[in-house]
């Protein structure tokens, strides 16, 4: 899921386009806008981010 959103970020690209290795754009999308909604976006950022700089 979360390549999916960098991937569509990262191109600038419209996510209709997004390729099919990431699965359904309808729900990569809707899972983004769930996430923005609840704060569990910017959670998993951080964690992302804090695991990135343990390495």
């Amino acid at each position: 899921m979360i390549d999916a959103i960098a991937w569509k970020f990262r191109t600038g690209s419209q996510w209709v386009h997004l390729p099919e290795k990431y699965g359904n754009w309808r729900g990569v999308y809707n899972q983004l806008r769930m996430w923005a909604v609840d704060g569990t976006w910017g959670a998993r950022l951080h964690r992302a981010d804090s695991a990135g700089r343990r390495r």
